[in-house]
């Protein structure tokens, strides 16, 4: 059984592609239309309606409101809604505690702080009933469709299906397919690594450029000679070599060399896409002990896991990768077999298209 596949997505251009817009002002996004947008739903409605699927499969929504999902819903075609983060219950994608810096999840279930004092979403104070209200019936709306099984939730982590669970989605009807990655493309090089510590990723608070910065500051007063490799911005650091975007090929040659990738990020990570690929190269990962990294990283086997504040404790794990050619060995050689074993992106497609066989039309 094959599928044909049609992809519809907000910016798409192709024969395949279909491009389909909503309402692009920001408030009206975020408040009146967040669930339910007209024009997302006309456009989308019209794709459907032309090309007759027998599923559709849906990813992250955050931009676009339900729309898609609602289609599916009123035109009886079976509806595979993956979500990779946080966005069916936080308003900024992060969950991160309204007062916090350090990672502290979310635990206001009413919505009631998600705008004027969430510093993680600076927007004004008087959009909170559309938000609180909005949030509430967004939650209902995926409850009402899971519940008659007209839509079937994946998550792409536990940490994400847990956190839906505790916002008031039914965490018993969501599944978890956690997307892997291509061992032969992100593969090892040569076992003898550079004094190098790696970041990759955008220049965000959440992912920790700041404490990457200050962990840097620490080790190179012990190490002097190691050198802080920084990809994807610009961190205005003078112990940090920042090389903004780059190639693949220079990617793969920094996750080789390195002997180590950090992942400092203060918010907890749906997945932590990178720390699979620093692995599948036999890199060891150092991260903060929170979100899905926890079910990647195999603490003390495959890198270690920091509680997220502790950055003496970051910074001694990084030195000791440095200075220890062989625990470094041991741990890539773990890491890599855990990816084989565990997070190769063939398993990933052999489990999305069980579920398409599963749910699709006959």
């Amino acid at each position: 059984m094959g599928f044909e596949t049609f992809l519809a997505t907000g910016d798409g251009n192709g024969n395949q592609i279909h491009a389909f817009k909503g309402l692009g002002f920001f408030l009206l996004r975020r408040t009146i239309f967040q669930n339910h947008d007209p024009l997302a739903e006309r456009s989308f409605r019209h794709i459907v309606e032309k090309g007759k699927p027998d599923l559709i499969h849906t990813l992250n929504l955050y931009r676009i409101s339900l729309s898609p999902v609602i289609v599916a819903a009123k035109l009886t075609i079976p509806c595979l809604m993956t979500i990779c983060d946080y966005w069916p219950v936080c308003l900024n994608r992060g969950l991160l505690n309204p007062d916090s810096a350090e990672g502290k999840l979310c635990v206001d279930r009413s919505w009631k702080r998600c705008v004027g004092d969430c510093k993680h979403r600076k927007v004004g104070r008087f959009l909170s009933p559309f938000i609180e209200r909005g949030m509430k019936h967004r939650v209902e709306i995926l409850n009402n469709l899971i519940g008659e099984e007209r839509v079937k939730i994946l998550a792409t982590s536990k940490a994400v299906a847990d956190a839906l669970g505790s916002f008031g989605l039914n965490r018993a009807m969501i599944d978890v397919i956690i997307p892997g990655v291509d061992p032969t493309l992100f593969r090892p090089g040569s076992k003898n690594r550079e004094k190098i510590a790696l970041f990759v990723g955008r220049p965000d608070p959440l992912k920790g450029p700041h404490i990457f910065s200050r962990i840097a500051q620490i080790v190179k007063a012990k190490i002097p000679d190691a050198r802080f490799v920084a990809i994807g911005g610009y961190i205005p650091n003078s112990h940090v070599e920042s090389l903004g975007k780059v190639d693949f090929d220079t990617l793969l040659s920094l996750y080789q060399s390195a002997s180590c990738l950090c992942v400092p990020s203060i918010w907890p990570e749906p997945l932590g896409a990178i720390a699979l690929e620093a692995m599948s190269c036999s890199t060891p990962v150092v991260a903060h002990r929170l979100g899905g990294l926890v079910e990647t990283i195999v603490d003390g086997k495959t890198g270690f896991l920091v509680e997220s504040g502790d950055i003496n404790g970051f910074a001694d794990k990084v030195s000791f990768l440095l200075q220890n050619q062989e625990e470094r060995l041991k741990m890539g050689l773990m890491g890599r077999r855990r990816i084989e074993e565990k997070f190769d992106i063939k398993d990933t497609f052999k489990s999305y298209l069980a579920m398409y066989k599963r749910i699709a039309r006959p």
